[in-house]
């Protein structure tokens, strides 16, 4: 895999979780405590990775949806970001990395 394809191949669930947080920011109160709002994110961001799991899970491996959740019960929950197998990776999300994305290009989600 390339440094490209890393930044590429998802781009499109990227979109789809950067429009639900931008909308779940929308349909908050205004007075809601930012404890509230991190939760909240939180919570969106835990689903979506939950369902990409699974949706890699069943893309590689079929099988019956009981047979996934189970998979994915297996798959511990990460603590840090996740270091490449591959030795031409680089690991991303270490302090020391920044990630600059122009989301001017992405179209609203139909």
């Amino acid at each position: 895999m390339t440094d490209n394809e890393r930044d590429t191949h998802f781009q499109n669930a990227a979109k789809l979780l950067y429009y639900k947080l931008a909308a779940l920011k929308g349909s908050m109160p205004p007075h809601l405590n930012d404890d509230d709002w991190i939760r909240a994110e939180q919570t969106l961001i835990a689903q979506f990775a939950y369902d990409l799991a699974r949706h890699i899970v069943w893309e590689a491996m079929g099988g019956t949806p009981n047979a996934i959740t189970i998979i994915v019960a297996d798959v511990p929950d990460l603590t840090e970001w996740p270091i490449l197998h591959d030795p031409t990776q680089q690991s991303m999300w270490r302090e020391e990395t920044i990630l600059a994305t122009d989301l001017s290009e992405c179209p609203e989600p139909e």
